[in-house]
């Protein structure tokens, strides 16, 4: 066999590696600077946006809607809210003097679990069926799940609600393009999701500090 036709890596997959790399860093970067501005606006009036999980949850469920493939979508997930977490509580610690090392702990390593298959139940929504609709109302149903949740409090707590709602219908929107049917699926399988959801969450939340 001649030198010319040693197997070697193709310039083909070698630029589709750079591209995911690429992509993976700006998705991160973009991370950084949405954690570090939910930071910075944490005292403003829209202070609890930032802070509840809803925004967070429609920005990894966009991202993993979007990704190109499911690992790719998981990874992307994963390094934009890693990336959130770690500028959202170095603002913390640059504004206020302090860290809150243990919260920091906690919510890092859910960006390492919970926000890979959250991005990849949504990237799997995308498709048609009954499997997909179920994917597609785990995101939808932890938004409605917070809705609900923030009903006894509408006084320190409407910004969020209004925010879980629409991003709850945006979702919808996404994840059911295939047509008026699987809309309908999403629809009736977010409520019962959410109900599933909440001892789950519930006990989740029960592990993270609150400090």
């Amino acid at each position: 066999m001649s030198a010319s036709s040693t197997i070697s890596p193709t310039p083909t997959g070698n630029a589709s590696k750079m591209r995911a790399a690429a992509a993976l860093l700006a998705t991160a970067v973009a991370g950084a600077g949405v954690g570090a501005l939910a930071k910075v606006v944490d005292a403003g009036p829209m202070g609890n946006v930032g802070t509840d999980y809803g925004l967070w949850v429609l920005l990894v469920a966009l991202i993993g809607a979007f990704g190109p493939n499911l690992l790719e979508a998981a990874a992307r997930a994963a390094g934009f809210m890693g990336a959130a977490m770690a500028a959202y509580y170095a603002v913390q610690a640059a504004q206020f003097g302090y860290f809150s090392q243990n919260l920091f702990v906690a919510w890092f390593a859910l960006s390492l679990t919970a926000v890979p298959v959250l991005a990849a139940a949504s990237f799997l929504a995308r498709r048609d069926g009954l499997a997909a609709a179920l994917a597609a109302a785990l995101p939808v149903g932890l938004l409605l799940l917070e809705a609900w949740s923030k009903r006894h409090h509408p006084e320190v707590a409407s910004e969020t609600i209004v925010v879980d709602l629409v991003a709850a219908a945006l979702l919808i929107a996404v994840l059911s393009r295939s047509g008026r049917l699987q809309f309908v699926r999403v629809l009736a399988f977010s409520v019962p999701a959410a109900l599933v959801l909440g001892p789950v969450h519930d006990a989740a939340m029960a592990l993270v500090p609150s400090s």
